[in-house]
């Protein structure tokens, strides 16, 4: 879990601190939600996984109510076709928040794999692709 974390941070930052981040990747962030983080309302399993419940696709959850940047670098998410745990709809940046958007051949834990997202992070970074805003 690194994206949401990540928008988090940047809301907390100053321009300044904005400015010094040129570009990042995010793999398979739930920035709209999951319908799998309703299992966070089982006690048992928000036991084991805490903060499971605040990435509901629920307007008013926390991971849908991050306060936007006061600037934001490049974004490029990379999507898992096979995700499982997050659609690939909601790997998506909230609207208006412009970021580039790549569908692979995984599953969740396979976006860890090197051999599945590499190429397209090296290619992020080396040449980041034309920003667009969703809708």
């Amino acid at each position: 879990m690194g994206g949401l974390p990540l928008r988090r941070a940047m809301a907390d930052m100053s321009l300044q601190e904005c400015m010094q981040l040129d570009a990042v990747v995010m793999l398979g962030p739930p920035n709209l939600g999951s319908a799998w983080a309703y299992a966070g309302d089982n006690p048992v399993v928000r036991s084991l996984h805490a903060s499971l419940g605040d990435m509901t696709p629920e307007k008013d959850s926390v991971t849908l109510t991050i306060a936007p940047a006061a600037r934001f670098p490049d974004i490029g998410v990379i999507a898992g076709k096979y995700d499982g745990k997050v659609s690939v709809p909601n790997t998506r940046l909230p609207q208006g928040i412009p970021h580039s958007h790549t569908v692979v051949s995984a599953t969740h834990p396979g976006l860890r794999n090197p051999e599945k997202v590499l190429d397209k992070v090296m290619l992020f970074f080396e040449k980041p692709p034309e920003i667009h805003l969703d809708s």
